[in-house]
Protein backbone atom coordinates (compact mmCIF):
# COMPACT_ATOMS: atom_id res chain seq x y z
CA UNK A 1 0.00 0.00 0.00
CA UNK A 2 2.92 2.34 0.74
CA UNK A 3 3.98 2.11 -2.92
CA UNK A 4 0.81 3.78 -4.21
CA UNK A 5 1.65 7.33 -3.02
CA UNK A 6 5.15 6.93 -4.43
CA UNK A 7 3.79 5.73 -7.76
CA UNK A 8 1.32 8.63 -7.95
CA UNK A 9 4.12 11.10 -7.12
CA UNK A 10 6.31 9.61 -9.86
CA UNK A 11 3.52 9.91 -12.45
CA UNK A 12 2.75 13.52 -11.50
CA UNK A 13 6.46 14.37 -11.60
CA UNK A 14 6.78 12.91 -15.10
CA UNK A 15 3.79 14.77 -16.55
CA UNK A 16 5.66 18.06 -17.23
CA UNK A 17 8.22 16.01 -19.17
CA UNK A 18 5.59 14.66 -21.59
CA UNK A 19 5.99 16.41 -24.94
CA UNK A 20 4.33 16.12 -28.35
CA UNK A 21 6.67 15.06 -31.15
CA UNK A 22 6.16 15.45 -34.90
CA UNK A 23 7.37 12.52 -37.01
CA UNK A 24 7.36 12.90 -40.81
CA UNK A 25 6.31 9.70 -42.56
CA UNK A 26 5.57 8.91 -46.21
CA UNK A 27 6.42 11.81 -48.52
CA UNK A 28 7.05 14.25 -45.68
CA UNK A 29 10.48 12.81 -44.87
CA UNK A 30 12.08 13.51 -48.27
CA UNK A 31 15.02 15.93 -48.35
CA UNK A 32 14.10 19.54 -49.16
CA UNK A 33 16.57 21.74 -51.03
CA UNK A 34 14.37 24.79 -51.63
CA UNK A 35 15.15 28.08 -49.87
CA UNK A 36 11.89 29.28 -48.30
CA UNK A 37 13.06 32.91 -48.58
CA UNK A 38 14.36 32.67 -52.15
CA UNK A 39 12.52 33.98 -55.26
CA UNK A 40 11.49 30.46 -56.30
CA UNK A 41 8.03 31.52 -57.51
CA UNK A 42 8.70 35.04 -58.76
CA UNK A 43 6.42 35.85 -61.68
CA UNK A 44 3.99 33.06 -60.79
CA UNK A 45 0.31 33.55 -59.93
CA UNK A 46 -0.57 30.85 -57.39
CA UNK A 47 -4.11 29.88 -56.44
CA UNK A 48 -4.13 27.96 -53.16
CA UNK A 49 -7.24 25.84 -52.67
CA UNK A 50 -7.65 24.32 -49.19
CA UNK A 51 -10.68 22.05 -49.33
CA UNK A 52 -12.59 21.43 -46.09
CA UNK A 53 -13.23 17.84 -45.05
CA UNK A 54 -14.68 15.89 -42.17
CA UNK A 55 -11.27 16.07 -40.51
CA UNK A 56 -10.55 19.73 -41.31
CA UNK A 57 -13.45 22.20 -41.01
CA UNK A 58 -13.61 25.34 -43.15
CA UNK A 59 -12.11 27.59 -40.44
CA UNK A 60 -8.99 25.41 -40.18
CA UNK A 61 -8.79 25.15 -43.98
CA UNK A 62 -8.86 28.94 -44.19
CA UNK A 63 -6.05 29.21 -41.65
CA UNK A 64 -3.95 26.74 -43.64
CA UNK A 65 -4.58 28.74 -46.81
CA UNK A 66 -3.44 31.97 -45.15
CA UNK A 67 -0.22 30.36 -43.94
CA UNK A 68 0.48 28.94 -47.39
CA UNK A 69 -0.26 32.32 -48.98
CA UNK A 70 2.40 33.92 -46.79
CA UNK A 71 4.79 31.07 -47.60
CA UNK A 72 4.41 31.51 -51.38
CA UNK A 73 4.40 35.31 -51.23
CA UNK A 74 7.71 35.18 -49.39
CA UNK A 75 9.01 33.32 -52.45
CA UNK A 76 7.81 35.98 -54.88
CA UNK A 77 4.42 34.62 -55.97
CA UNK A 78 1.15 36.49 -56.36
CA UNK A 79 -1.34 34.47 -54.34
CA UNK A 80 -5.10 34.00 -54.15
CA UNK A 81 -6.74 31.61 -51.70
CA UNK A 82 -10.06 29.80 -51.56
CA UNK A 83 -11.70 27.05 -49.52
CA UNK A 84 -13.99 25.88 -52.33
CA UNK A 85 -13.60 24.35 -55.77
CA UNK A 86 -14.82 27.57 -57.34
CA UNK A 87 -12.21 29.88 -58.82
CA UNK A 88 -11.63 32.89 -56.55
CA UNK A 89 -12.63 36.28 -57.90
CA UNK A 90 -9.66 38.36 -58.98
CA UNK A 91 -8.97 41.09 -56.46
CA UNK A 92 -5.98 43.02 -55.29
CA UNK A 93 -5.07 41.83 -51.82
CA UNK A 94 -2.48 43.35 -49.44
CA UNK A 95 0.81 41.49 -49.13
CA UNK A 96 0.96 39.01 -46.28
CA UNK A 97 2.75 40.11 -43.13
CA UNK A 98 6.43 39.24 -43.28
CA UNK A 99 6.51 38.92 -47.08
CA UNK A 100 9.83 40.04 -48.53
CA UNK A 101 9.03 39.86 -52.23
CA UNK A 102 9.35 43.16 -54.10
CA UNK A 103 6.73 44.40 -56.51
CA UNK A 104 7.54 43.17 -59.99
CA UNK A 105 6.01 42.60 -63.40
CA UNK A 106 2.67 40.89 -63.91
CA UNK A 107 2.81 37.10 -63.44
CA UNK A 108 3.52 35.18 -66.64
CA UNK A 109 2.88 31.72 -65.16
CA UNK A 110 0.08 30.25 -63.07
CA UNK A 111 -0.22 27.31 -60.70
CA UNK A 112 -3.19 25.91 -58.79
CA UNK A 113 -2.25 24.16 -55.54
CA UNK A 114 -5.06 22.08 -54.02
CA UNK A 115 -4.81 20.54 -50.56
CA UNK A 116 -7.08 18.04 -48.79
CA UNK A 117 -6.48 16.69 -45.29
CA UNK A 118 -7.48 13.28 -43.95
CA UNK A 119 -7.11 11.61 -40.58
CA UNK A 120 -5.57 8.16 -40.86
CA UNK A 121 -5.25 7.14 -37.23
CA UNK A 122 -6.11 8.46 -33.80
CA UNK A 123 -5.37 7.02 -30.38
CA UNK A 124 -6.99 8.40 -27.24
CA UNK A 125 -5.49 8.00 -23.79
CA UNK A 126 -7.28 8.35 -20.47
CA UNK A 127 -5.41 9.65 -17.45
CA UNK A 128 -7.22 10.30 -14.19
CA UNK A 129 -10.14 12.51 -15.31
CA UNK A 130 -8.70 13.49 -18.69
CA UNK A 131 -9.25 11.97 -22.12
CA UNK A 132 -6.91 13.28 -24.82
CA UNK A 133 -5.43 12.38 -28.21
CA UNK A 134 -1.97 10.93 -27.59
CA UNK A 135 -1.23 9.65 -31.10
CA UNK A 136 -2.48 11.21 -34.34
CA UNK A 137 -1.57 10.43 -37.96
CA UNK A 138 -2.74 12.59 -40.87
CA UNK A 139 -2.39 12.66 -44.65
CA UNK A 140 -2.21 15.84 -46.72
CA UNK A 141 -3.04 15.26 -50.38
CA UNK A 142 -1.52 17.90 -52.65
CA UNK A 143 -2.37 18.37 -56.33
CA UNK A 144 -0.74 21.03 -58.51
CA UNK A 145 -2.10 22.00 -61.94
CA UNK A 146 -1.28 24.69 -64.45
CA UNK A 147 -3.69 27.36 -65.69
CA UNK A 148 -5.04 24.92 -68.30
CA UNK A 149 -5.81 22.27 -65.70
CA UNK A 150 -2.94 19.97 -66.72
CA UNK A 151 -1.68 17.84 -63.83
CA UNK A 152 1.85 18.80 -62.78
CA UNK A 153 2.20 17.06 -59.41
CA UNK A 154 0.27 14.76 -57.11
CA UNK A 155 1.81 14.05 -53.71
CA UNK A 156 0.72 12.79 -50.33
CA UNK A 157 2.45 13.94 -47.17
CA UNK A 158 1.88 11.72 -44.14
CA UNK A 159 2.89 12.83 -40.66
CA UNK A 160 2.38 11.75 -37.09
CA UNK A 161 2.06 13.58 -33.78
CA UNK A 162 2.53 11.53 -30.62
CA UNK A 163 3.23 12.09 -26.96
CA UNK A 164 6.43 10.85 -25.37
CA UNK A 165 8.70 11.66 -22.46
CA UNK A 166 11.26 14.35 -23.12
CA UNK A 167 12.16 18.02 -22.74
CA UNK A 168 12.32 21.16 -24.90
CA UNK A 169 10.76 19.63 -28.02
CA UNK A 170 9.58 22.50 -30.28
CA UNK A 171 6.93 20.60 -32.21
CA UNK A 172 5.51 23.63 -34.03
CA UNK A 173 8.94 24.65 -35.32
CA UNK A 174 9.84 21.13 -36.46
CA UNK A 175 6.49 20.63 -38.17
CA UNK A 176 6.55 24.03 -39.91
CA UNK A 177 10.10 23.58 -41.19
CA UNK A 178 9.45 20.11 -42.63
CA UNK A 179 5.85 20.49 -43.82
CA UNK A 180 6.09 23.92 -45.44
CA UNK A 181 9.47 23.01 -46.89
CA UNK A 182 7.95 19.93 -48.53
CA UNK A 183 5.00 21.93 -49.93
CA UNK A 184 7.40 24.54 -51.34
CA UNK A 185 9.51 21.82 -52.96
CA UNK A 186 6.42 20.30 -54.58
CA UNK A 187 5.34 23.70 -55.94
CA UNK A 188 8.83 24.45 -57.29
CA UNK A 189 9.07 21.02 -58.94
CA UNK A 190 5.64 21.62 -60.51
CA UNK A 191 6.81 24.98 -61.87
CA UNK A 192 9.88 23.37 -63.44
CA UNK A 193 7.71 20.68 -65.03
CA UNK A 194 5.38 23.35 -66.39
CA UNK A 195 8.35 25.08 -68.03
CA UNK A 196 9.43 21.81 -69.66
CA UNK A 197 5.91 21.08 -70.92
CA UNK A 198 5.51 24.63 -72.24
CA UNK A 199 8.81 24.41 -74.09
CA UNK A 200 7.69 21.21 -75.81
CA UNK A 201 4.40 22.62 -77.10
Amino acid sequence: MALRPLLLFAVLWALPACVTVYQPLSGAHRPVAVDLRGPNLKGVAVTVRCLPSADMPRAESGLLCRKLARLFENQGATVQTTTSRERPEAEEAPAAEGATAEAGPEPTEALEVELTSRRLHEKRTSFLFFDYISDYTFAQDIVVRDERGALLARERLVGRFFDTLGFNENTDLNFSRLFYGAVSQIALNARMRRKVLAAGR
